[in-house]
């Protein structure tokens, strides 16, 4: 990332005096860094900089280029993906795009009900069902409907990970036995208390399809 960013210097005014001359630095978003023996974060390393740059006339500005450089929202969401992503999230689409065709489906229809739940020790547990589902006629369903209901449904749990702007969930169990084990991994973007996660390509379970899976969660808390 790019950022314009002031140099102190000599002014012409004097050398009491700070004037600013502009560059361009190339900066990454920071996460964990050292400081004399103290770890910090980049909102941290924006606070140690500031500090050491007290007394300078051109601090408020320098401060005020600092908090865009350090506070960005791409920065924030690379940070702080790992703790934004716990908490308990309502599920509000899942749609597929095939890759050959760009066909989109909804494959448990356009309206869901469900929920996702991360926890700060790193599982992670998800149920999501069709929001018309029929219920069986009488208290013990027939084999259609136990088939139905089985495919109007996607269940699964294990522990998850994050990598960048990458939520990587490593399934444990699931209502599909052949899911066992394997890493599904999402691409996120959180806005506010909606977040929209995109898959790599991948095999449709209904059709073995490669398709590429968005999934759009809200936040409940």
């Amino acid at each position: 990332m790019s950022v314009i960013a002031p140099l102190l210097g000599e002014s012409r005014l004097g050398p009491d005096f700070a004037e600013p001359t502009l560059t361009v630095l190339d900066i990454e978003p920071v996460t964990d860094v050292s400081d004399g023996g103290r770890r910090v974060n980049g909102y941290g390393l924006a606070k140690v900089l500031i500090q050491k740059l007290q007394g300078h006339v051109m601090l408020p500005r320098l401060a005020f280029l600092m908090a865009l450089v350090f506070l960005s929202p791409s920065a924030v969401r690379a940070q702080d993906l790992a703790s934004a992503i716990v908490g308990v999230w309502k599920v509000v689409s899942i749609e597929t795009k095939e890759v050959e065709t760009g066909k989109v489906t909804y494959p448990l229809g356009d309206q869901l009900t469900g929920t996702f739940v991360f926890t700060p020790g790193g599982r992670f547990s998800g149920m999501v069902y069709s929001a018309n589902r029929k219920a069986p006629a009488s208290a013990n369903a027939t084999e259609a409907e136990r088939l139905a209901l089985f495919n109007s449904m996607v269940a699964y749990n294990g522990v998850y990970r994050t990598d960048g702007n990458k939520l990587v969930l490593n399934i444990d169990s699931s209502h599909i036995q052949s899911w066992n084990g394997l890493d599904r991994s999402l691409t996120v973007a959180i806005n506010g208390k909606k977040l929209t996660g995109r898959s790599a390509p991948l095999k449709a379970a209904s059709t073995g399809l490669e398709v590429v899976a968005e999934n759009i969660w809200e936040r409940l808390e």
